[in-house]
């Protein structure tokens, strides 16, 4: 049987969808050091949907929750970093 590498990247994107898209509030992270931090913050965000057209199959969808992410310079960008380093 064969796969389609696109195919395949669909699936693992679904399959890894990011926490802050969970409907449900996230829970305080605790380590195995007895060490406990607030859950961190929820982002909003707006989802791309790329759709891939191939050949002599069905096409593909492939939703991505991170394309906001793609420009280092944007200020929602910078905003997320600043952010992810105060919490880390």
């Amino acid at each position: 049987m064969r796969f389609c590498p696109i195919i395949l990247v669909g699936l693992a994107a679904t399959a890894l969808a990011p926490a802050h898209m969970a409907a449900q509030t996230p829970a305080p992270i605790h380590s195995p050091e007895g060490i406990t931090l607030p859950a961190p913050s929820t982002i909003a965000t707006n989802p791309v949907t790329d759709t891939y057209h191939v050949a002599n199959a069905p096409d593909v969808s492939i939703t991505d929750p991170y394309r906001w992410l793609e420009d280092p310079k944007s200020p929602e960008t910078r905003a997320f970093i600043t952010a992810q380093n105060a919490y880390t």
